[in-house]
């Protein structure tokens, strides 16, 4: 009996082999070399996850995710917590069926598949140290660029008149988006 092609995402390959694919040696090396990459992207993330911590909204569009199991862009475009919308996706139930769905079709087995995903223990736990960061932020009282250190009549932390009435208008640098060339040949 003849079998149907079918594509392979992973090796990007058209194949009529079946089942059997997976247990091709450029198959498993392409699989493991995906797999390392996403361990890396993970290990990033999990640093967030034992310390987590506030970042600018501005920045939050540059710090996508792509899942690899759920072929999802995952932004972080919600809130201020560094890889919120990231930590919420890889503990979701939804992703650990995604993981264990890739690992069943792709061949590398179940053992080790709880390294892609993110416990709902640690889950708690980070949600409970933002909670803390988030309650000690607001009772920070903010002077200028920062949080008070010191005592109130410290120099170095207070506003001075000087200083706020030059910085009403910023600098602003008239730099080209594109080089152009040169219009003649010059031999130097």
């Amino acid at each position: 009996k003849k079998q149907d092609y079918q594509f392979c995402e992973i090796c990007r390959l058209n194949h009529n082999q079946g089942n059997r694919h997976k247990y091709f040696p450029a198959h498993k090396s392409a699989v493991s070399g995906l797999l390392t990459r996403f361990r890396s992207k993970l290990d990033d993330v999990r640093f967030f996850l034992k310390y987590p911590k506030a970042f600018r909204p501005e920045n939050a569009q540059e710090n996508g995710f792509w899942c690899l199991f759920c072929n999802r862009n995952v932004l972080e475009l919600g809130p201020t917590d560094a890889s919120g919308n990231v930590i919420e996706h890889l503990a979701s139930v939804e992703h650990w069926k995604k993981v264990k769905e890739f690992m069943w079709k792709h061949g590398p087995g179940m053992e080790g598949a709880d390294v892609f995903r993110i416990s709902e223990l640690d889950f708690e736990k980070w949600g409970k140290k933002l909670e803390s960061i988030k309650n000690n932020n607001t009772s920070v009282k903010r002077v200028a660029n920062g949080p008070l250190i010191g005592p109130v009549n410290d120099i170095h932390n207070e506003l001075s008149a000087e200083f706020t009435a030059n910085i009403h208008e910023p600098l602003v640098f008239n730099t080209p988006n594109s080089v152009v060339p040169l219009r003649a040949y010059t031999n130097e």
